[in-house]
């Protein structure tokens, strides 16, 4: 799936719940769908200093502390979410990753930036905001992932989101099959630079 289907699906896709029987769990549709998920994370190939002035020029965002030399945290102001920028240092693959698994890892390592994006945990709204009213947390996760999304189109900035799979697309057990591979969306245009 490219970026900006991925986009569009998340944008419009409804906020209902889904029965997953292969997994024994109902999730909200983002969920199911485009793995919209609590840990989710977005991997760019871009430099520490624009994402921090994307987050800093973006009415919806504010940095949460001071920028160290490799990474920094931020709120999104309507509420919901939290994240943290930080610049990636890849290791090996596990051992356990199958020959398929391991061509994306591959691929994923010439990324060097890694937004990690989470929902407010319930004893933190005291510190970091509020919530944001009649919106689920998914939602309030594919609201940030879509900014962002949209920012790496229009400055043609690389980016991948390696859980864009939708769980209903998983197996219960096992390696990703090439199926559940093929989901992963990459943005890969050709100005794309650090």
């Amino acid at each position: 799936m490219n970026l900006e289907q991925y986009l569009v699906g998340i944008e419009s896709c409804s906020d209902g719940k889904v029965e997953l029987p292969k997994i024994n769990r109902t999730v909200s549709l983002l969920t199911a769908e485009f793995g919209v998920y609590d840990n989710f994370p977005i991997f760019l190939k871009s430099s520490l200093e624009k994402s921090i002035e994307f987050f800093m020029q973006h009415q919806n965002y504010e940095l949460n502390g001071l920028p160290n030399n490799d990474s920094f945290s931020f709120i999104y102001t309507p509420g919901t979410v939290i994240g943290r920028v930080k610049q990636i240092i890849w290791e090996n693959p596990p051992h356990y990753y199958t020959n398929n698994e391991i061509k994306h890892f591959e691929k994923q390592k010439k990324f060097n930036i890694q937004v990690m994006l989470w929902p407010y945990q319930a004893g933190e709204i005291v510190t970091l905001g509020k919530r944001m009213e009649n919106t689920t947390w998914e939602r309030a996760l594919a609201l940030v992932i879509s900014d962002i999304g949209r920012w790496a189109l229009a400055k043609n900035i690389s980016l991948c989101l390696p859980q864009s799979c939708g769980w209903k697309y998983l197996t219960k057990d096992g390696p990703r099959t090439l199926g559940e591979l093929s989901r992963i969306v990459y943005f890969e245009p050709a100005k794309s630079k650090p």
